[in-house]
């Protein structure tokens, strides 16, 4: 197949980058562990609050991954922490991910071993006898805290930990009085050592509402309640290097591989290169996340160059079965070099092995996704992202994607190349830019935006950003501009964006194939205490040219324990 000398050109290039980089680093800065968390809430544009603080050890620029559903990963750094919450700023100023959105932070583990030692808050002034020494067996050039008994999991107190959330989410347009109204509701709970043996109890589930009206036969009104997430974990941890769960639960040694309804088994080697596997059903990414149809097996090997885990090679292997018929060879390779200075890489290639049953693919295999990210970050403030994705349809008899033609199946294919930077004008300057370019197997486009963020504008912790944009797609050429300001509190934000753009469809024989549309939006949020936190957002569009206009709400409110 033509993939082939691709294919094996990137799987060569992810195996041999972490040599090429290995000199940009410092010392190795000792073992980690790392604390899942999830984003509350949106702040501003590539800033936002987890739910981690303090109290679970986290310091200023500790880093941090987040992993949307929609790509990723992406970094960002943590710049303020308060006891049970953190503010985290995105490397890419100009992303806001959901609220919900998965991710882990990176914490020394002898920086977890302090937090152990709990003592009691000081109730005011004690009186007491003149200090004694008592550390006698230490001495000159052994750490403070030798002398100190680190507790294990099973010796710490039972700790529950999580969030209650309703959203709310409203449009309406003019166009036939449509209406969408989106309701949900969800319970986040962590449990930590429930039964006594360090083990981790995690539940997600959320009761979603929607009624949607639309001109006939589209009308939908439903209920479902989804549980995401229900599971047991134990092991895992500096005390215990064997990691077990069962449950339904996303796969921690190869994400990529999904969520199953099942059993998953890692172990962490003393250097820290780890193995592992998993087995179950895999539920289907739909509303109703049923998990009858789809078997996987599944492995994978972890290699890293020391401790820090700064240079890291996965490989892993998937697979499945559809209604007891096998399905998938899947191959996941994953590649993360994170120096303390210089040039950071992140690539994924998703690589899928056809047999002669596959008419449509041929005998083979064929690289369907890949991720790559080159980024760098400079001491005076300067950035750079370069980012490439490539997108193709497997051919898969479970159901993940809309259906496709035969011709789609096997031609259709999606490149694009995005590059990303910044430069500081001043202290509360910021100028950024970005040119894209795409191309697939009928057409290509690019696009490019520039802009200004600024900070303390006009009142404390006021910020803005204007910028100019153009696209060029598949479909339609548009070009633009976006202002915004808001002002963000000790415990209340708020922001007004207005987008203007011109856009000019392609093939369309209507009369509004070219128009004109403003967007105005305004959002609002409130820090309550006893963990409460409300949020409010409001939008309209309007279109020149014609008497069509659409509304949109959001509320949310959460409580978070």
């Amino acid at each position: 197949m033509s993939t082939r000398r691709p294919l094996a050109a990137l799987i060569f290039v992810l195996l041999g980058l972490p040599t090429l980089f290995a000199r940009q680093d410092g010392p190795a800065g000792g073992p980690f562990e790392e604390l899942p968390l999830r984003v509350l809430q949106l702040l501003r544009p590539g800033v936002v609050v987890v739910d981690r603080g303090g109290l679970d050890g986290l310091l200023e620029d500790d880093p941090v991954l987040l992993f949307p559903r929609d790509g990723g990963p992406w970094r960002g750094v943590v710049i303020q922490v308060d006891e049970r919450t953190a503010a985290v700023r995105m490397d890419d100023r100009r992303l806001e991910p959901a609220v919900g959105t998965r991710g882990r932070v990176r914490v020394p583990a002898a920086r977890l071993a302090d937090l152990d030692q709990e003592l009691p808050a000081p109730q005011g002034p004690v009186q007491h006898a003149p200090w004694v020494r008592e550390d006698d067996d230490w001495e000159p050039g052994m750490p403070l805290l030798s002398a100190v008994e680190v507790r294990t999991p099973e010796q710490r107190p039972t700790r529950v930990s999580g969030r209650l959330y309703a959203i709310a989410d409203a449009t309406w347009a003019s166009v036939d009085d449509r209406s969408d109204l989106f309701v949900r509701f969800g319970q986040d709970v962590r449990v930590e050592n429930p039964f006594g043996n360090g083990g981790r109890f995690h539940y997600d589930g959320e009761l979603n509402h929607r009624d949607a009206d639309v001109p006939p036969p589209s009308d939908r009104s439903f209920t479902k309640f989804r549980v995401e997430r229900l599971s047991y974990e134990w092991g895992g941890t500096r005390f215990d290097p064997v990691r077990q769960q069962v449950g339904r639960f996303l796969q921690q040694g190869v994400p990529e591989f999904g969520v199953i309804d099942g059993y998953e088994w890692g172990k962490r080697l003393d250097d820290g290169r780890s193995y592992g596997g998993s087995v179950g059903f895999m539920p289907t990414p739909d509303a109703d996340y049923d998990s009858t149809d789809d078997f996987q097996v599944s492995g994978y090997y972890r290699w890293v160059m020391d401790e820090s885990e700064r240079y890291a090679v996965t490989g892993g292997f998937q697979k499945t079965w559809h209604d007891g018929a096998v399905d998938r060879d899947l191959l996941v390779a994953k590649v993360h070099v994170l120096p303390a200075e210089g040039w950071s890489l992140q690539g994924t290639a998703w690589v899928d092995f056809y047999t002669s049953s596959d008419d449509e693919k041929g005998v083979g295999p064929e690289l369907t996704q890949a991720y790559a990210r080159a980024s760098r970050r400079w001491e005076d403030g300067d950035g750079l992202d370069i980012v490439w994705t490539h997108l193709r349809f497997p051919e898969i008899d479970r159901q993940e994607f809309i259906p496709v033609t035969a011709d789609e199946l096997a031609d259709a294919r999606n490149d694009r190349l995005h590059v990303y930077g910044f430069t500081p004008l001043g202290e509360s300057t910021l100028l950024t830019g970005e040119v894209g370019v795409w191309d697939d197997q009928d057409d290509s486009g690019g696009d490019v935006e520039a802009g200004l963020e600024l900070s303390d504008v006009f009142v404390r912790g006021g910020w803005a950003n204007v910028s100019a944009f153009f696209v060029d797609g598949r479909f339609s050429r548009g070009y633009g501009g976006r202002l915004a300001y808001g002002q963000q509190l000790d415990r209340q934000r708020w922001d007004v964006r207005y987008d203007v753009s011109r856009q000019e469809n392609h093939d369309f024989d209507v009369d509004f194939a070219d128009f004109v549309q403003h967007w105005l939006r305004a959002s609002w949020g409130l820090d309550l205490d006893d963990g409460w936190d409300l949020s409010v957002t409001g939008g309209v569009r309007l279109w020149d040219d014609n008497d069509e206009n659409a509304q949109q709400l959001s509320v949310y409110a959460q409580k978070r324990f």
